[in-house]
């Protein structure tokens, strides 16, 4: 990939992980209000397997995503400043 810098190797590689969100979101909206089995049940539950098989990136992607190193860093400078500050509510 040649347009891929490191500002927007991560999000471009990773973006498959989003079908995770996607997952647990369906399953969620289906399984609020208590689990009843229907045969609708077979085919969404057949399609989120495929959805979670399909949200790993492949190692490529993993490869790519390493050129957003200082994304990395500043995510945990935050996190850490975040907690060394008292700003976490704790």
């Amino acid at each position: 990939m040649e347009n891929v810098r490191w500002w927007n190797a991560a999000p471009a590689s990773l973006a498959p992980m989003l079908g995770y969100g996607i997952a647990a979101g369906a399953a969620w909206m289906r399984l609020r209000h208590g689990f009843i089995f229907s045969p609708w049940d077979l085919l969404v539950w057949a399609a989120l397997a495929q959805l979670l098989l399909a949200s790993w990136p492949s190692s490529v992607d993993w490869r790519l995503s390493v050129r957003s190193w200082p994304l990395l860093l500043a995510a945990l400078a935050a996190v850490w400043y975040h907690y060394a500050h008292g700003l976490a509510g704790g």
